[in-house]
């Protein structure tokens, strides 16, 4: 609800997104909407639809006041009798007149998403008249489920060129209905829209929805498909297409930007650091930043340079995942790079990359940057055309460059590419010594390291709190880890291992991993903890394995990620699963639902353990972990990313242990806890609350003799 979304005071178009950081978020709460506009125009309306998205998928209603121009007849014909819904239907008809004459890609998927609104009689218009001048005011009310208003006042152009970023500046100032000390700000906003909308202001005459306006959007309902949220945000942050005369000029050349996602930007120090160490290996190294410390910054900030610096720069970015490569064409946007996306299809990319290609091979252009996933990278018809390029001018930037190491992906990468980046908070493999040579092969040494510990003292990270919460086996979890773990033991023992003899082991060591990630009473643990908790907490992240849970009442076997799914469902948790089986452009729009709190929570295996970014997220649930520091490093990093409100972040921690230990089953528990230990006192050693976590363990790490590892 509006409460918990941090609401600021202003909000100014120069130093923020106000559609990401205002519209959305709220109006994907609010359960009404009311807005007045001022005189009706495109850009108007425009305006006044902005966020609409959220509203539309949220099941929301609006009341939309415009204002119309009365002429000197109009006037005289109203003090004689004349109907004022006759005005108002001769100005519908002027209003249809300018929507059609709009081609504005976002212009007319808000219009559509009005339409919508109307057809399913969520949405009413009414017309302002004024009889001397003309109805100026411009504000909106939004209310939550919980009768939470939020009230704003301020002023966006409204002229034919608001369609148009760089000629739009909007201001609001916001009140919160919650906050009794600005009641006397908000309440004359609040009383004077009802007496508008009744018809009661003085000197304004109102009327009703024009017919031509409602049959005309009504007829555009019909030919309309639902607007998500990921496409508003996406189709807002391109150009827009209206008249030729006014379009921006496209500048193709990289800039450093003076803000950054709406704050004003500048590179911190480490990231500075970073940058020069790279210069001084020859532009060629690893950059090891601990997740969330920007190294997505921080190499787009080196590419700008770098082409400053010699005026012609190739620039591919490879990455494993297609959402990271969306994230990483929106960050780029920023610093006025409109790379090519090389991913999602052949046909959507091969042959204006190949024409690219060559009107950068023949001078034509001196800067190209496209953004690739290894996929798509290893194929030949791509590796085809980069070989054309000369490599004294081709920078290689590898996300989550530990991908590379692979002896699948390393032959794809560009050998000739003379400058080479790698970003990876965990690019060490801890066993395989083979992939970490390949790894420096190719992009040098790691070069700057900046760790989780530094970037949490330097305030670049958010601080957080760690709870460990103990849960045991249950009597037939507890005999299949005893038994697993005794044929784990015997074929550990043996020497000389056979192929099937490894495929056996390593099979025992995933079914051992299983029985410990979908522990029964995990889910017993958590509902006393949600419970607890009271309402849904927004902006959470569950963490799951990939096993299965035996259903108490049909005893079945389900997948663990649909209990916890139907577990939070039945608390009252809006949640979606965020998994691999769901398609790239699903996994999108989730990721924006969730920041924008359409839904409160995630459910995930491992799709968010690396690469996705997810600032909004305040709270984390680690039901199942593996023992692989790289997923320990990047699950944290991915919680503790800054964002506006959320002033620290909570990580829970379910550990598994057996119970009523035997002497002879003593050894088997005390590795399970030394597995389980070892991870928590990483995690602990870090939270504002380590003292608390360490004291709470004690007990157990004495009885096992494991204290030292909280030590």
């Amino acid at each position: 609800m509006f409460k918990q979304l941090g609401i600021k005071a202003v909000y100014r178009s120069d130093s923020c997104n106000i559609l990401e950081d205002f519209y959305l978020p709220t109006l994907a709460h609010s359960i009404s909407y009311d807005r007045a506009v001022g005189f009706f125009s495109a850009a108007s309306l425009f305006s006044a639809a902005q966020g609409i998205s959220a509203l539309l998928e949220n099941g929301g209603r609006m009341r939309l006041v415009v204002g119309g121009e009365l002429s000197l007849e109009d006037m005289e014909a109203i003090e004689t009798g004349y109907n004022v819904k006759n005005l108002g239907d001769a100005f519908g008809e002027m209003i249809v007149k300018e929507i059609d004459s709009i081609v504005d890609n976002l212009f007319k998927k808000r219009l559509e998403a009005l339409s919508l609104l109307v057809a399913s009689d969520r949405l009413d218009v009414k017309i302002a008249y004024k009889p001397i001048g003309m109805y100026h005011e411009k504000i909106g009310i939004l209310t939550d489920r919980e009768d939470n208003k939020l009230i704003f006042q301020g002023s966006a152009n409204e002229t034919r060129f608001a369609l148009l970023p760089e000629y739009n500046f909007e201001s609001i100032n916001v009140f919160s209905s919650w906050r009794p000390e600005l009641e006397d700000h908000f309440k004359p906003y609040l009383d004077g829209f009802e007496r508008l909308w009744e018809g009661k202001t003085k000197n304004v005459y109102v009327a009703p929805f024009p017919d031509a306006l409602r049959d005309n959007l009504i007829k555009i309902s019909k030919h309309a498909r639902p607007f998500f949220v990921n496409e508003e945000v996406e189709l807002a942050s391109l150009p827009p297409s209206i008249e030729e005369d006014i379009s921006p000029k496209f500048n193709t050349e990289p800039v450093i930007p003076k803000f950054f996602k709406g704050n004003p930007f500048d590179l911190y120090k480490h990231q500075r650091e970073a940058l020069y160490a790279w210069k001084g290996n020859d532009f060629r190294g690893i950059l090891e930043l601990a997740t969330g410390a920007g190294k997505t910054v921080t190499a787009i900030t080196g590419a700008v340079r770098t082409y400053q610096a010699t005026h012609r720069l190739f620039c591919i970015i490879a990455v494993p995942y297609q959402n990271l490569a969306d994230q990483w064409i929106q960050d780029l946007k920023q610093f006025n790079i409109h790379a090519h996306k090389c991913y999602g299809g052949r046909s959507q990319w091969h042959q204006r990359f190949s024409e690219l290609v060559t009107l950068f091979n023949t001078g034509s252009v001196s800067f190209l940057c496209a953004v690739v996933v290894n996929r798509t990278l290893s194929t030949e018809v791509f590796q085809r055309l980069i070989n054309d390029v000369p490599g004294d001018s081709m920078l290689f930037i590898g996300d989550e460059c530990h991908h590379h190491s692979s002896s699948s992906t390393f032959g794809s990468l560009p050998k000739h590419a003379r400058l080479r980046l790698g970003l990876s908070a965990t690019p060490w493999h801890h066993m395989n010594l083979d992939a970490n040579t390949r790894l420096t092969e190719y992009y040098s040494d790691s070069v700057y390291q900046y760790t989780l510990e530094q970037a949490l003292s330097d305030k670049v990270l958010t601080p957080y709190k760690y709870h460990v919460i103990p849960v045991e086996f249950t009597e037939v979890e507890t005999e299949k880890y005893l038994d697993v773990s005794v044929q784990i033991a015997q074929l550990f023992s043996q020497k000389n291992k056979k192929d099937k003899e490894e495929k056996r082991l390593q099979s025992l060591l995933l079914q051992r991993a299983r029985i410990i990630g979908s522990a029964k009473n995990k889910f017993v643990e958590l509902e006393q903890l949600i419970q607890g908790q009271g309402s849904a907490a927004p902006f959470s992240l569950f963490y799951c394995g990939d096993g299965t849970v035996e259903d108490e009442v049909t005893g079945e076997e389900n997948r663990q990620i649909e209990q916890l799914s139907e577990l939070l469902y039945k608390n009252g948790w809006r949640t979606s699963r965020f998994t691999s089986y769901e398609p790239n452009w699903t996994r999108s729009q989730l990721l924006n639902h969730f920041r924008i709190g359409v839904i409160d929570s995630l459910v995930a295996i491992r799709c968010l353990d690396e690469g996705i970014d997810v600032p909004a997220c305040r709270t984390a649930y680690i039901l199942a972990s593996s023992t692989n520091p790289r997923q320990q490093v990047q699950r944290r990093g991915r919680i503790l990313r800054k964002a506006h409100g959320k002033n620290f972040a909570e990580i829970y921690d379910f550990i598994v242990k057996l119970p009523n230990p035997s002497e002879e089953t003593n050894k088997y528990e005390r590795s399970l806890l030394k597995k389980e230990l070892t991870r928590v006192a990483e995690f602990a050693s870090l939270a504002i609350n380590s003292g608390e976590v360490i004291d709470s363990l004690m007990p157990i790490l004495e009885e096992y003799d494991l204290s030292y590892l909280l030590a």
